[in-house]
């Protein structure tokens, strides 16, 4: 028998999430080196009450999430900030990063914003090749940025409002 292939469709965040979100942010970042930089329920409800964010996602055939993300606003800002970008191993390499890159970038313009910031640990090469290959460029280093000390980067990519 042919497994039937997973096709997730784009949505956002419900409450109801919650918990297949946090098992996916555990998937996604396990072992103590995220443990502190990893999105907690009370986190996860507080982003999906207010309007400063959005949880854009991928909701799989089967019920499952494939991935999400949390992007930021700040009032008065242009600039939208990726907070996070989770795809679990089991789901990584099927082009669902790319595809919830692609769709936050249009959610940002959508908003009104010129740029799209986030932050990376520097030494995670594989994830600078893929913020790179999208347009993102260094804006800055940021030394000791993570908890344990961790050096990050902060990249950036001009978007186009529309």
């Amino acid at each position: 028998m042919i497994p039937t292939p997973l096709i997730p469709c784009l949505d956002h965040a419900e409450l109801a999430d919650v918990p297949a979100l946090c098992a996916l942010e555990a998937a996604a970042f396990p072992g103590d080196a995220y443990l502190h930089e990893r999105l907690q329920a009370h986190q996860f409800r507080h982003l999906i009450r207010h309007g400063h964010a959005q949880l854009p996602l991928l909701r799989g055939s089967d019920g499952t999430l494939p991935g999400y993300a949390a992007l930021l606003y700040r009032r008065g800002s242009h600039a939208a900030r990726l907070y996070s970008l989770a795809v679990p191993p089991g789901h990584q390499g099927r082009g669902f990063g790319a595809l919830l890159m692609a769709w936050c970038e249009v959610l940002a313009a959508e908003r009104g914003c010129h740029r799209m910031l986030l932050e990376a640990l520097a030494s995670n090469s594989a994830l600078i090749r893929f913020y790179r290959a999208r347009g993102y460029t260094l804006q800055k280093s940021l030394p000791g940025y993570y908890s344990g000390g961790q050096d990050g980067l902060r990249l950036e990519k001009a978007l186009f409002p529309v």
